[in-house]
């Protein structure tokens, strides 16, 4: 079970030479429209998969959404502050959500 775990949780590495990308440039990627990411050893260009936009937008957005109303109700500031404040932990975990793939040439 950890090992699953531990694979999923890991941050991407280059598809070409196995360079792990920085967190801050996966980071930059999405935050920028998931713009794609250029390794800094080899110079391969990947590109966010598909998979990992749907993944981000269910984590950030969707779940937290669910779980606010199924906990606070109708109660509107408290639901605010709830979303927010579980949001902030969730946008820096993106890094070891994402995927990539190589980007076609072309």
């Amino acid at each position: 079970m950890f090992t699953t775990l531990d694979r999923r949780l890991k941050m991407q590495q280059c598809l070409n030479c196995d360079k792990k990308f920085k967190y801050k440039q996966i980071m930059r990627s999405s935050m920028y429209g998931y713009k794609p990411i250029v390794c800094s050893h080899c110079g391969e260009t990947h590109a966010v998969t598909l998979d990992s936009r749907i993944r981000i937008a269910i984590v950030i957005v969707a779940f937290p959404m669910v779980a606010t109303q199924f906990i606070w109700g109708n109660f509107k500031y408290e639901r605010v502050l709830f979303y927010i404040l579980t949001i902030i932990p969730l946008v820096f975990m993106v890094p070891f959500l994402m995927k990539y793939r190589k980007k076609e040439q072309g």
